[in-house]
């Protein structure tokens, strides 16, 4: 029992560090330490509440997996984004050639 309070209370102080850092202005670094925050706070729900320390061998390595796996596929999509090349710019309006003397308008 004692356990679970702990992790609850670790639980409310990494919601309320992530709540308080959240009116910080950290620039670029406020993506990066919003995830290392709730990769923490999954890391207590997974081991703790959902008891992953007291499961076989066996259960741990299928959950290690999955999360290589999706380590994996998140940085292939991180790399794919930076290193797109930027988008064309739209194609110029075609001009008329010829523009009907009074009116504005192109005569065709």
């Amino acid at each position: 029992m004692r356990r679970l309070l702990l992790t609850a209370a670790a639980l409310v102080a990494l919601w309320g560090a992530s709540f308080g850092l959240s009116y910080v202005e950290l620039g670029r670094a406020s993506l990066a330490v919003a995830l290392i925050i709730a990769a923490f706070k999954a890391v207590l729900v997974v081991l703790v509440f959902m008891e992953l320390l007291h499961e076989k061998t066996s259960v741990k390595l299928a959950a290690g997996s999955a999360l290589l796996t999706v380590t994996i596929f998140v940085t292939l999509v991180a790399a794919d984004v930076a290193t797109r090349a930027p988008a064309p710019l739209d194609p110029p309006e075609p001009h008329p050639t010829h523009v009907s003397p009074g009116t504005g308008a192109p005569g065709w």
